[in-house]
């Protein structure tokens, strides 16, 4: 049987201290088929780049292995859409910069992937976790993919999954188009699409160590710290890019009525709070949402607010307009 091509795509940032580890873990991959690895680097501050570029061109393996560094940093969205377009593979596996790929992770994968038939647009599997200093402590189990086989069941209860544990296939990510640049976190997003049209499975075994206090890791501040309100402002920030764009997932798949309301709630909800914090930083969310999503929350909070409280709330909704 001839093995089909996967492409890795490595993406790194600020990582000085694990990107060494994480590099070693893909080009150590012992998959017998075609195997390419895009090491992208997002505009390291640090000597990430550097490190990562010592370890490619000394590398002499059987895989093919490309590097790239972007001319300024894009962030997480627009920096996957990048990497996946140099891709050449029909099978595109996620490594970062903090975690260790194990060396049958490519080859377990695609195995799952062929016994399913070449059905599944997306596979997962479970992970050891690890400290800083790359020793494990403890084992994730993600959910089982394949109970989420309607994006009705997304939207009910989201599965647990971890993004750095994914394959998809390329045609997954071709059929939607690419991420809206907001996007922080593509796993869920993934995940989503496949129930959209496609299959979602797992393999029952850890192939990723993934490391607790990873760059992408933060703790939330607690109540009465400065930084709070700005923890909240990103949150939602992460949530109304993520709902924004299954939105416009579920759209293009010609989904139900009473499915895209659903997630429109959820956009709204996240929009709301970001309009009661003031985030100017996505006023052009507000605007896409049209000026009736503004009136249709003041006509809702009107039952339960004062009415100084929504001669407010309409105050500040004409700032935007």
């Amino acid at each position: 049987m001839t093995l089909p091509l996967v492409s890795i795509i490595f993406l790194c940032y600020n990582q000085e201290n694990t990107v060494a580890a994480a590099v070693r873990g893909c080009t150590s991959q012992d998959y017998a088929g075609p195997l390419e690895i895009i090491f992208s680097d997002d505009y390291s501050s640090d000597h990430t780049y550097e490190i990562v570029s010592d370890l490619v061109l000394s590398y002499a393996g059987p895989h093919t292995v490309k590097l790239f560094r972007n001319e300024r940093n894009l962030g997480i969205g627009e920096h996957y859409n990048v990497a996946i377009s140099r891709c050449s593979g029909d099978l595109i596996v996620t490594a970062a910069g903090d975690d260790v790929s194990l060396p049958n992770r490519v080859t377990q994968l695609v195995r799952e992937w062929l016994r399913f038939e070449k059905k599944p647009d997306l596979i997962t599997s479970d992970l050891y976790q690890i400290n800083a200093s790359g020793k494990r402590v403890g084992y994730i189990k993600v959910d089982d993919l394949s109970h989420w086989d309607k994006p009705e069941k997304w939207i009910a209860r989201r599965p647990f999954v971890v993004g750095a544990a994914h394959m998809f296939t390329k045609k997954l990510h071709s059929d939607f188009g690419d991420f809206i640049p907001k996007i922080v976190y593509e796993d869920q997003i993934m995940t989503f699409r496949a129930t959209l049209g496609g299959k979602a499975i797992k393999v029952n075994e850890p192939l990723v160590e993934y490391r607790v206090g990873g760059v992408s890791q933060k703790n939330k501040p607690k109540w009465g710290e400065v930084t709070y309100l700005d923890w909240c402002r990103k949150k939602y920030r992460r949530q109304a890019a993520q709902y924004y764009q299954i939105l416009l997932d579920a759209t293009k798949s010609a989904a139900s009525d009473h499915l895209l309301a659903k997630i429109q709630r959820r956009l709204d909800k996240a929009l709301f709070v970001l309009f009661l914090l003031r985030d100017y930083e996505y006023k052009d969310f507000y605007l896409d949402n049209r000026k009736i999503y503004f009136d249709s929350i003041i006509f809702k909070a009107g039952k339960f607010v004062s009415i100084r409280a929504l001669q407010a709330l309409e105050k500040f909704r004409d700032l935007f307009y």
